[in-house]
């Protein structure tokens, strides 16, 4: 698939009809640089994985996730590129998920795992190049030169005055600037993200499960090694914690009582 021309006229008509700014990764030929995707795929490879971010006047930043959710996590592990690059405060990220429409979208299978291998740089292009035409307004509403201006978390910042506006402020305006070439995106260094590799919980697989999220206080991690130390030396003895053992075909019954708080420890033995 070749890369899909979008005029500036095109791109400034979407982008006022949304009323902030709205990126599309890849619908420019700075995005189509390399392969993704297997080729053997309905569709092939994609060279445009066309992702949209919007940001409204009230700063809320919409990420469209392009492949489907089936228990991996791309359905905040996308996104959550997108906004790292865009230093995005991802309280104020909502994710929609694209219709299935490949020629637009590209391949949308979801399987091998490679949504991420396939899309991460795409992503981080994506959200580089929005933060630096967020910038860029910004600069342009100062009177500054834009090397001066740097996003943090959702605003951005005049460095020498230490002036400060919030994305949505300069959202209209930044949808007026033009996407960075490809030679002109400043990706972020490891050590600068925010939540790639932080561990986040995805939050929105929960919701699509279904889960409800019930925390305790205990850090079962960070004493397991001098528990099982313990256990070892025959200074601890767990036994009084189990106080239920059933076979397998009595599960039932053993959620049974265990939810109803008349266990403490049940142990299932076929």
């Amino acid at each position: 698939m070749g890369a899909l021309e979008l005029s500036r006229r095109t791109f400034l008509k979407a982008t006022a009809a949304a009323g902030g700014l709205t990126l599309t990764a890849g619908w420019t030929s700075v995005f189509a640089q390399d392969k993704y995707g297997a080729n053997s795929m309905p569709h092939g490879a994609v060279d445009n994985p066309l992702v949209f971010v919007s940001i409204a006047a009230n700063g809320i930043v919409t990420i469209t996730c392009h492949r489907a959710e089936m228990g991996q996590g791309v359905r905040t592990g996308v996104p959550m590129i997108v906004a790292d690059e865009l230093e995005a405060d991802w309280r104020k990220v909502r994710v929609v998920q694209a219709p299935g429409d490949e020629l637009r979208y590209g391949n949308q299978d979801t399987d091998g795992s490679r949504t991420t291998r396939h899309f991460f740089m795409p992503m981080r292009r994506c959200g580089a190049a929005a933060r630096q035409m967020l910038e860029a307004a910004a600069a342009a509403r100062w009177g500054v030169p834009a090397s001066e201006v740097q996003a943090r978390n959702h605003e951005l910042v005049h460095k020498p005055s230490g002036r400060k506006v919030g994305f949505g402020d300069v959202a209209a305006d930044a949808a007026k600037q033009p996407v960075p070439a490809a030679d002109q995106l400043r990706l972020k260094k490891p050590a600068e993200f925010r939540y790639i590799g932080k561990g986040e919980v995805p939050i929105g697989l929960a919701w699509l499960k279904g889960l409800t999220l019930r925390l305790g206080l205990a850090n079962v991690i960070a004493h397991v090694d001098r528990v099982l130390a313990l256990i070892e030396a025959g200074k601890l003895d767990p036994a009084p914690l189990v106080t239920h053992r059933m076979k397998l075909d009595e599960a039932e019954e053993a959620y049974r009582i265990y939810d109803n708080r008349e266990a403490l420890k049940v142990v299932l033995t076929p």
